[in-house]
């Protein structure tokens, strides 16, 4: 648009040739043209045309989309597209411009379910918890995070977070569509009790015949010893052979949960017989004796 020059040339019989220059000045229309957005997923959309300027104010509108097909309506009823709006007058004056209508974000997800099945096993004493996830519906592969880390999943197939401790999670899922879904699980911390029970039988004194006898329970069996010595739950286990001692237990159940007790062996003595024997002394002397005799 714009001036435009143009050279000429008259050529008259029996008259020598003119040369003349002339300018044409064509005028650009201007227009507004903004467009309706589309509102909702199977929606349709338009493009709205105002603000015409410049010409001889006898517009022609012409709108064509990307295949060029020329529309004959365009203020509704147009899917997303790129649109070019041509607009010219009576005479040589022209304006252009291209409008884009957008279509919803995630029309692809609009009636699609997406559904996750979680199973947790809840932390215990030094022991994390897991979430397994089950997830169908939507389009795979799936991507998963809890917000630290992310697994993809293939439909129907399991997959689990693991060293989870004990806190509430949302699991977030996007398909291969961008569609997406939540899920929630709890991880607890499970407060295992070990008790052991101890009981001791002396040792006598100077002898290794004693003994310690444990039985133990809560927590969850399979209890093991500090030996390896493996025992079930109200299963009673003894050391014999023990010299009069303190002695310290140390139990970790199935959970790597720990529990302590301790017992002591006494050294207990014979029943001893003690029998005194005085021989008299000198009155007014230290010359007397005092003797014992001692029996079993």
């Amino acid at each position: 648009m714009g001036d435009n020059t143009f050279m000429w040339t008259a050529e008259i019989a029996n008259c020598p040739s003119t040369n003349s220059e002339v300018t044409i000045t064509v005028e650009e229309i201007t227009f507004t043209a903004t467009a309706i957005e589309i509102a909702e997923c199977g929606g349709t959309g338009g493009i709205n045309i105002t603000d015409i300027a410049g010409g001889d104010g006898n517009y022609d509108i012409s709108v064509t989309n990307s295949n060029n097909d020329i529309l004959s309506e365009y203020s509704n009823n147009l899917s997303a597209d790129t649109y070019i709006i041509l607009i010219r007058d009576g005479g040589l004056c022209v304006g252009q411009q291209t409008v884009t209508i957008d279509a919803p974000q995630n029309c692809d997800c609009v009636g699609v379910s997406i559904l996750a099945i979680v199973t947790t096993t809840n932390a215990n004493c030094d022991i994390t918890g897991t979430a397994c996830l089950t997830i169908t519906g939507g389009q795979a592969p799936y991507s998963v995070t809890d917000g630290s880390n992310t697994l993809s999943f293939a439909e129907n197939t399991e997959l689990c977070f693991e060293n989870l401790s004990a806190a509430d999670y949302t699991f977030d899922i996007t398909d291969a569509n961008g569609c997406m879904a939540n899920t929630d699980a709890i991880i607890s911390q499970n407060e295992a009790t070990i008790n052991i029970q101890t009981t001791a039988t002396d040792a006598t004194c100077g002898a290794s015949n004693g003994s310690v006898c444990l039985t133990i329970s809560g927590g969850t069996a399979p209890y093991t010893m500090t030996d390896g010595t493996t025992l079930g739950e109200n299963e009673e286990f003894c050391l014999n052979e023990l010299a009069g001692s303190t002695y310290n237990f140390t139990i970790t159940d199935a959970n790597s949960c720990e529990g302590t007790a301790e017992a002591i062996v006494f050294e207990t003595g014979n029943n001893l017989s003690v029998e005194k024997v005085t021989l008299n002394t000198v009155c007014g002397s230290a010359t007397g004796e005092a003797c014992f005799i001692i029996s079993d």
